[in-house]
């Protein structure tokens, strides 16, 4: 027989469940990704320069930012080197929850709102036993799909900070493509996660985001 807990893990998953999953956009885009770099000396030799940024990122003592911009015409490359950072950190069993512009248009628009939907899906999904380690209730309202985007990012940052070392992966193409007419809209992005950042560690935990 169910137990209450487990009634409600489900019904907070199928409130949050997005319509293609993160882990499909993942697929997709690895084997896209090695069909256009198989022969790319170029993209081997950027991706050996991450590999040294990113060892180092990962072996930093705290939280903190790892940012890769691309020129406008290299949206699709930074996309791939995004890819390989998620399956490295996958592959050393790091704790990584990511974002990754669908491969094909989609029907959903783009928000802020949306990606910390997403990660607080992904992080309850992953860490099913989550919800358990709060001293106070979590109500099913607080996972309805209308949350605004501070409702999402508070509870990303409760979630969060009762993991131990996590990586958050973040590639937003569509969501630039969408806010392009705001020249501020790269730096206010990048301020939205600092702020998370920030927020996790006045908690203890340790976060870091690329």
């Amino acid at each position: 027989k169910p137990r209450v807990y487990d009634l409600q893990f489900s019904k907070i998953l199928d409130m949050l469940s997005p319509k293609v999953s993160p882990e499909n956009i993942l697929r997709k885009h690895t084997s896209l990704g090695r069909c256009r770099h198989q022969i790319s000396t170029g993209y081997l030799r950027t991706s050996a320069d991450i590999a040294k940024g990113l060892d180092l990122w990962v072996s930093t003592a705290g939280s903190s930012l790892f940012i890769l911009r691309s020129g406008p015409r290299a949206s699709s490359i930074t996309r791939d080197h995004a890819v390989d950072i998620i399956n490295y950190l996958r592959n050393a069993h790091y704790k990584v929850f990511w974002i990754l512009s669908p491969p094909s248009p989609c029907d959903l628009e783009p928000s802020i709102a949306s990606i910390f939907k997403s990660l607080v899906y992904q992080v309850i999904r992953h860490e099913p036993n989550i919800l358990l380690r709060f001293p106070e209730n979590l109500s099913t309202l607080q996972f309805l799909s209308n949350r605004s985007e501070s409702e999402w990012l508070d509870l990303l940052c409760l979630l969060v900070s009762r993991l131990d070392k996590c990586f958050l992966i973040v590639e937003t193409e569509d969501l630039y493509q969408a806010s392009r007419q705001m020249p501020q809209w790269t730096q206010e992005f990048l301020q939205v996660f600092q702020r998370l950042i920030d927020r996790v560690e006045a908690f203890g935990e340790t976060l870091d985001t690329d």
